[in-house]
């Protein structure tokens, strides 16, 4: 185990280095001419340094003893996930002032959480990050051969890609962790009729608190941070198929945040592993 520890945070401060490296070259060579360029490196690098920071004891401390390989993919996904998501906020989130910053750092403090609930089986973590690496090239496929945009570049349909993908996540993220919250909520508030499932929480009424403070500070600034995104999100006509692959996607993503949250949420309430789980 202490051999996978340092393998994989040898490669998570490479991967660091990397993407430091090419922002730092990037400014030095082209003096920052685009800012398209400038701002997905700048995300790759925040993700890439400060995700790893929260992700690598998630790792460590897991009870669980997951594969190396399992924790690579997983570290894949922090990067797409983190990535795209902060260039979801960017673009399409209306800027609220100074708050509008305080937002970005509160739901990336959110997302932080949600790195704890990534999948601890090989083929489950694989198919969490196939599934937005495969919206991302719909979306390219989509703005180059089948949107009325025939003067977007190649670069443009990519980032456009990257942000529409980002956009769904975020609001995917926010409305996953409202459907967690709320349940563990009602769950507190019928507590006889959930016994099994609250079962080693020591006390029901701090399930209150979160659910209280995801609502003020997280939910409902989301959605006004969030809803004025939409307009521009649909501004790209499609054929109906494309928009219902769009809505099974994000159905998709308030599904699988919801439920590998939810599940991560009550073994940390209850001290149990997903293999306790599992038995019970």
């Amino acid at each position: 185990m202490k051999a996978k520890k340092i393998i994989l945070t040898v490669f998570v401060i490479l991967v660091a280095l990397l993407f430091a490296t090419a922002l730092i070259y990037y400014y030095i060579k082209f003096n920052n001419q685009d800012e398209q360029i400038s701002g997905l490196l700048a995300c790759l690098l925040v993700s890439g340094m400060f995700g790893p920071m929260f992700f690598l004891p998630s790792y460590f401390k897991s009870k669980e003893n997951y594969p190396l390989s399992t924790a690579f993919i997983n570290y894949s996904i922090l990067i797409v996930e983190s990535t795209t998501m902060l260039l979801g906020l960017i673009l399409y989130g209306d800027s609220l002032g100074d708050y509008g910053r305080i937002y970005i750092l509160l739901i990336y403090g959110f997302f932080i959480f949600h790195t704890f609930s990534y999948p601890k089986k090989f083929l489950n973590s694989l198919i969490q990050f196939i599934v937005p690496m495969g919206y991302i090239a719909f979306n390219i496929i989509k703005l180059k051969f089948f949107s009325d945009t025939t003067a977007l570049s190649s670069l443009d349909i990519i980032h456009n890609s990257l942000f529409k993908s980002g956009y769904l996540f975020a609001w995917g993220l926010i409305i996953g962790g409202l459907l967690v919250f709320s349940k563990f909520w009602y769950m507190s508030r019928n507590q006889d009729k959930y016994k099994q499932e609250l079962k080693g929480v020591d006390n029901i009424k701090t399930l209150y608190v979160p659910f209280i403070l995801y609502i003020v500070f997280i939910f409902l600034p989301g959605v006004w941070y969030m809803s004025h995104g939409f307009e521009d999100f649909f501004e790209s006509k499609g054929s109906l198929v494309f928009l219902l692959i769009s809505i099974v996607y994000f159905l998709y993503l308030i599904y699988t945040q919801g439920k590998n949250f939810g599940n991560q949420l009550r073994n940390f309430l209850t001290g149990k592993t997903q293999k306790d789980t599992i038995k019970n």
